[in-house]
């Protein structure tokens, strides 16, 4: 029997790689939609059923825990998301499983099997709590240390400690390194913070994602929003979407640091 799935992820590289893996070792998984908001899913759960969803927790409008007070969401859901605060929240709203990005295809199979146990079984969380954080292991053990930059005839490592932040900007995305030096880096932003350390830098919005180190000052804005100095200055104005403002903030106090608020 097919499994019919959702995939809510607001990165188009992401969502394919996922569909991919999916496609490649999971032939019973039958991928029928997929969205990339909370309002979009949403809507499309008002008119469609699926037995599973891969959920990304941070999406272009918002949460995703969002989605579960609009809509009754009936099929099993397996959270997928490269920070690992959110896990307990996750739990609570119902998730059968928790898979830190890089997803692998061995924390797929489990996620999967879990799928394929009969709805009315209670899923064992004490075991998805051991899983998961086996899952933080392997995420904290793949966190690189440096970037490979190829410009022209030339390949330029890049330290991932020399990061100030990255943006996509056009079309292209960017990094910027703390001595105001910028490359073009052909990753997408979701790849690329799978492989940064979620204590140290932390994805501010779909455009950018932001070092701890770079942060020199935070400005409170009229409707819920923070606007973010750096060193060096960036190239356009540093906002944090309304959807990340709380996991933004847990991060910044999690670190320790005490930046500058206006």
């Amino acid at each position: 029997m097919k499994i019919r799935t959702l995939i809510v992820e607001d990165e188009a590289m992401a969502s394919e790689n996922l569909a991919m893996k999916l496609r490649s070792n999971f032939p019973d998984i039958e991928i029928i939609g997929s969205t990339t908001s909370v309002n979009s899913t949403v809507r499309w759960l008002k008119t469609n059923s699926v037995d599973a969803i891969f959920m990304d927790i941070e999406l272009s409008d918002g949460l995703c825990f969002d989605i579960f007070r609009q809509v009754d969401v009936k099929a099993r859901v397996i959270i997928t998301t490269a920070y690992s605060f959110y896990a307990i929240k996750a739990f609570e709203d119902g998730a059968i499983d928790y898979l830190l990005k890089p997803i692998s295809v061995k924390a797929l199979e489990r996620a999967i099997s879990r799928i394929r146990i009969p709805q009315s079984t209670t899923p064992d969380f004490s075991a998805v709590e051991k899983a998961f954080t086996d899952d933080m292991q392997d995420s904290a053990n793949s966190n690189t240390d440096r970037f490979i930059i190829h410009l022209y005839d030339k390949i330029i490592p890049v330290m991932t400690n020399d990061i100030a932040y990255i943006y996509s900007e056009n079309k292209n995305n960017f990094l910027m390194t703390k001595n105001g030096i910028s490359y073009v880096i052909e990753s997408s932003l979701d790849e690329i913070s799978e492989k940064l350390s979620p204590k140290k830098f932390f994805k501010i919005s779909r455009n950018c994602l932001i070092s701890l180190d770079a942060i020199s000052c935070i400005h409170r804005m009229v409707g819920g929003k923070y606007r973010i100095e750096t060193i060096p200055a960036p190239p356009y104005e540093i906002t944090v979407s309304r959807g990340r403002t709380k996991g933004f903030l847990k991060w910044i106090d999690e670190s320790g640091v005490n930046p500058h608020y206006n």
